[in-house]
């Protein structure tokens, strides 16, 4: 979820990652409700699907980003730099 604070009028476009909770969904987790279950899944050793998820999820090679680096990464977009969604 994305919660707009405040609008300012400025004649520069800005936007700005404060914070976050949680982990991203891996890729191909079938959008938000693939991921609630892959969270249930996840969290739940004794479901059936527990250990086909997990290793599903550890060849997703996810790693957790920062802030910081999620604000790099706003300002290469917002200045119209390229990069390839492969380099972290």
């Amino acid at each position: 979820m994305i919660t707009l604070e405040k609008v300012v009028k400025s004649t520069a476009f800005q936007a700005t990652f404060l914070e976050g909770n949680g982990e991203r969904p891996p890729e191909d987790v079938g959008g938000e409700w693939g991921f609630e279950e892959y969270l249930k899944i996840m969290e739940n050793e004794k479901h059936p699907n527990h250990n086909d998820m997990m290793a599903w999820a550890s060849n997703q090679k996810e790693r957790k980003i920062s802030a910081e680096q999620t604000n790099q990464r706003l300002k290469r977009v917002i200045s119209g730099y390229r990069y390839s969604t492969f380099v972290f």
